[in-house]
């Protein structure tokens, strides 16, 4: 180990990684056989702790000990989860292992997002919506419809489905969007602080029009209660749901799928066919890059169907699947991978600057120093600088790009 390490540096990342743990001090202590007062002095970085000590807390934690006692060569933020968000995931169903491997990688993400907007000095611009006001919880649903037209018009995106969801959430709204694997259950997490912002992951494992339904759900805590950190679980009984709880899933559906546009589209099909088919709802839910379940229930929700038409669309046999092949739909991009092209292009341009080793690029990749040669390789031949701007600085004619 070196001998030079920072012990307040080194107390703090302990105290984060405990944390994250959702240990107490006293736990940690009685784990490395050293009193609480002792324990707590490492913390604060007055007692410097013993080589074997490290070793032990950092297999306590789940952590690396290269992690705990490295240098801060990055100018890494520290990116503290506020507390309660571990109360959330301790009222949840879902296994508690599970969670804490969630939230210990959610973590590392922002982390190391942040490190790489430091090292190439590119930060990310914040333009969050206002909190919009909330007179009446029985106007949820209105409420939400209002708030996505005007964040919407806000962002200059009109009435078009917006495809590439998570770089649009990025640059232009700045918020720090990575998929990770997470439990089944569990669509996706959200938390916000003033220095760093809004941070959201995304299970990756879901169908992407699953995961863009879930990227707009985490935007509306954003507005309605961006300092309260929140698990997206599947699956919860709608009675059961909280007026936050509503009102993101809400904003959601009214921001993906427009009103005006659903209407002009509807009506559009009634005035060409003088009827609206199941083959016009699946076209529609894909031109909206929407689930078919999710626009039977704006339909529903805006009196065009009938309640209950996609459970007896299901009940009748009807496969959906199979139809929509027949009907030879443009494909979309439904990447999945782990981080965005924002991120990705940091941490390439850091590493063509030389101000990261291979082996440096691929640990924020999360991939091996191949892998990592080869990604970087594809954004360089690809025209890096041209991309770098592109990804990094906001565009007035993104919105026309969308379209």
């Amino acid at each position: 180990m070196k001998p030079n390490i920072d012990p307040i540096l080194l107390g703090k990342r302990l105290a984060e990684a405990r944390k994250a743990r959702g240990m107490t001090q006293e736990d940690a202590a009685a784990a490395i056989q050293c009193s609480r007062p002792t324990f707590i002095a490492i913390e604060k970085g007055v007692r410097l702790p013993k080589s074997e000590e490290i070793v032990r807390l950092a297999d306590l934690y789940g952590r690396s000990v290269h992690e705990l006692i490295r240098h801060n060569d990055f100018g890494k933020m520290s990116f503290e989860l506020p507390p309660h968000f571990r109360a959330v995931a301790g009222n949840t169903a879902i296994s508690q292992k599970d969670l804490e491997n969630a939230i210990i990688s959610y973590q590392k993400f922002t982390e190391d997002y942040c490190a790489l907007e430091a090292i190439t000095d590119t930060p990310l611009r914040k333009n969050y919506p206002p909190v919009p006001s909330f007179p009446d919880r029985r106007f949820v649903d209105d409420i939400a419809e209002i708030a996505a037209a005007q964040e919407r018009m806000r962002l200059g995106l009109g009435e078009q489905p917006v495809h590439d969801l998570r770089n649009m959430l990025e640059v232009e709204v700045g918020l720090r969007v990575f998929y990770d694997t997470l439990p089944s259950r569990v669509a996706g997490m959200f938390s916000y602080n003033d220095e760093v912002g809004g941070v959201i992951v995304v299970n990756r494992n879901h169908p992407p029009e699953r995961r863009r339904l879930t990227m707009m759900h985490e935007y509306g805590h954003l507005l309605r209660d961006r300092y309260k950190p929140g698990i997206d679980i599947e699956n919860e009984q709608p009675g059961n749901k909280s007026s936050e709880e509503r009102f993101a899933d809400s904003f959601a559906a009214c921001f993906l799928m427009p009103k005006t546009a659903i209407q002009r589209y509807f009506c559009n099909i009634l005035e060409m066919t003088g009827d609206f088919q199941i083959a016009d709802m699946i076209r529609m839910a894909h031109f909206f890059y929407v689930s078919f379940d999710a626009l039977a229930n704006r339909l529903s929700d805006l009196r065009y169907i009938k309640d209950g038409v996609f459970d007896y669309i299901t009940r009748s046999g009807k496969k959906l699947r199979d139809l929509k092949p027949s009907l030879n739909l443009p494909s979309y991009n439904a990447d999945n991978r782990p981080f965005s092209n924002r991120y990705i292009s940091l941490a390439v341009l850091a590493y063509q600057d030389e101000k990261l080793s291979i082996g440096q690029l691929a640990s924020f990749l999360r991939a091996d120093k191949v892998e990592a040669r080869n990604i970087a390789q594809e954004f360089m031949t690809g025209g890096d600088e041209c991309l770098f701007n592109e990804i990094t600085q906001p565009s007035d004619e993104l919105a026309s790009l969308l379209k």
